[in-house]
């Protein structure tokens, strides 16, 4: 038998896992369990796995995990950790052994931030810690790398693995008797006759965001706009800090919705449940039901995203004509759309495989001490990141899908948006002002945290210790919330500002300037501010190149072992997002 575990908190961790499980029970007929962390939360439900009635069998346990804020677990495998940690320290050995399990593990993570894929490294330990043989060597997911190297990193692992399974005998051992019965849950129409109950599914962002109205937005330059929404119906109402993570949950587009149901033969308002497979108990549908189609496409189905190898071949093997194998398609309604009568074995198929929307997040940028019941966002707008195989632009999901909120809100709509509020690094920076002198790095809307910290420490009438900061921008036109951060303003609490502008005309003569100038420039004001007090901090929120960047210069100035060593007592934090 065959368990993948996946501890995911956004949902990549268990995209991953359900393909791999589909990989195993559709290509090579291997029976094979999806597992949530969350219902291993104690070592007996571990050994439930191993220990059965037919003792003979080999059993193999993938774990696919994610490493979540600074090397920490995600929530669904917050258990899981404690009670592996606590049997692997034990020095007289732990109350469970694995020794007829063999294992792998896949860990995801960003290798922008300190302890990358710390999870993976843990988990890959501490399982042969107590007792499991490893039949692969831990292979980690970087999402610093682009998605094409992301995505070749986990077919190689996915047919390494399988090279090592093979001869442990479990294709013999435990070959499914039916073919076709590989999903977990099927899909059944409603009618009069037949009505089903609503299901839920845990997914610590997605299904537990709330519905928040949008108060008011603005332009802050022609690609970022201020979004700010209202904290009612949140949990986190007025409590939470300057800094802390909004995760959004975008909304395709209703033309590409409306397409992609005419193409699959589906009707928009037609109401449906999943109803699970007894084989599968374990394994939970892919969103709540019953809702209509028009729900699915709209909020749960990923049809911006870049679609998979499982999913092209799939519908190639549907349709006429389709080559399956290309890489040209940027997204997976632009793949649906290029297939002639698409259609899936059955529709259970097409919601297992299509990728599933994961939520945005965004640093806050506002103090709930400025107005509790209001939450603000900067958000950038990207556009034309992609080009189609037809050479149209394609927008970014939540980009497209942040414009349409701001119109609707422009044309007197009454709008809201899916969201939930979680802690973060920032948020402890932000409870933490009054205990040393801080650096702060941003570029762009990286601005965020930085600019609700500040109002933070404002009107908490904090000045004991002196903030530098380094903003840069691609020029004043783009300069955001230029109208608060006037150095007369900032002087008088204690805060001393610079600036650079990559692509101004100043900036033609000395083109390319960054903050990481600005840092080389302050090199020896820097190293004073920051040894001046034991509790310093350095704070930097931006883009991959931008941490990168700032990191490699700030190790220059200030050496490698002292920004490790603050990165280690989290007082270098990162904050990095993908322009």
């Amino acid at each position: 038998m065959i368990y993948v575990l996946f501890g995911s908190q956004s949902g990549t961790a268990k995209l991953y896992a359900e393909r791999l499980v589909y990989f195993f029970r559709k290509k090579h007929r291997l029976d094979s369990q999806l597992i949530n962390l969350k219902d291993i939360s104690s070592p007996s439900s571990l050994l439930r796995c191993v220990r059965n009635n037919d003792k003979e069998r080999t059993h193999v346990l993938i774990f696919i995990v994610a490493t979540y804020g600074f090397g920490r677990p995600t929530q669904n495998a917050e258990a899981f950790h404690n009670w592996l940690k606590c049997e692997s320290s034990r020095t007289n050995g732990g109350s469970i052994s694995l020794d007829s399990a063999c294992y792998a593990v896949l860990g995801l993570g960003d290798s922008c931030y300190e302890d990358f894929a710390a999870m993976g490294d843990f988990t890959d330990k501490n399982i042969g810690n107590i007792g499991g043989r490893r039949i692969l060597e831990l292979v980690k997911i970087d999402a610093d790398d682009s998605p094409d190297v992301q995505e070749n990193v986990f077919i190689k692992w996915k047919e390494s693995l399988m090279k090592k399974i093979q001869p442990l005998g479990i294709n013999e051992q435990t070959l499914m008797n039916v073919e076709e019965d590989t999903l977990p849950f099927s899909v059944i129409f409603e009618n009069h006759t037949n009505q089903y109950p609503l299901q839920s599914v845990e997914n610590a962002f997605l299904f537990d965001a709330k519905q928040s109205p949008v108060v008011r937005y603005r332009y802050l330059c022609p690609n970022a706009i201020e979004l700010v929404f209202s904290t009612k119906g949140l949990d986190s109402r007025g409590n939470y800090l300057p800094g802390s993570t909004a995760n959004v949950s975008p909304l395709n587009n209703l033309e590409v919705v409306s397409k992609v149901a005419e193409n699959l033969g589906l009707h928009l308002e037609q109401r449906f449940s999943f109803e699970k497979n007894k084989a599968f108990l374990r394994e939970e549908p892919p969103f709540p039901t019953p809702c209509t189609i028009r729900t699915a496409l709209l909020k749960y189905c990923d049809l911006n995203a870049r679609p998979h190898a499982e999913f092209l071949e799939e519908l190639s093997y549907y349709c006429k004509g389709f080559d399956g194998g290309s890489s040209e398609f940027t997204t997976v309604g632009e793949a649906l759309f290029s297939a002639h009568e698409p259609r899936f074995h059955n529709l259970s198929t097409f919601f297992y495989l299509v990728p599933k929307i994961v939520p945005r997040s965004y640093t806050i940028a506002s103090s709930p001490l400025a107005n509790p019941n209001e939450v603000c966002l900067c958000v950038k707008l990207v556009r034309d990141i992609k080009v189609s195989s037809e050479g149209k632009p394609v927008h970014g999901l939540a980009s497209g899908y942040f414009e349409s909120v701001c119109t609707d809100f422009e044309s007197g709509k009454s709008v809201g948006i899916d969201v939930s509020i979680a802690p973060s690094a920032f948020g402890n920076l932000a409870a933490e002002l009054e205990e040393g002198p801080i650096v702060m790095v941003a570029a762009g809307t990286g601005i965020a945290p930085m600019r609700g910290i500040i109002e933070h420490r404002k009107l908490l009438e904090i000045t004991s210790h002196k903030i530098m900061i380094f903003l840069g921008f691609r020029s004043k036109e783009y300069f955001l919330y230029k109208e608060e951060f006037v150095e007369p303003l900032l002087a008088e609490q204690n805060i001393t500002l610079f600036t650079a502008f990559s692509r101004s005309r100043v900036a033609a003569k000395n083109p390319n300037r960054y903050v990481q100038h600005l840092l080389e420039e302050q090199a020896e004001t820097l190293r004073k501010h920051l040894s001046s007090h034991k509790n310093a901090k350095i704070a930097v929120c931006g883009s991959r190149n931008l941490c990168h960047n700032v990191r490699e210069t700030l190790n220059i100035i200030l050496g490698v072992d002292v920004i490790g060593g603050m990165a280690e007592e989290s007082k270098y934090i990162t904050e990095v997002f993908d322009s």
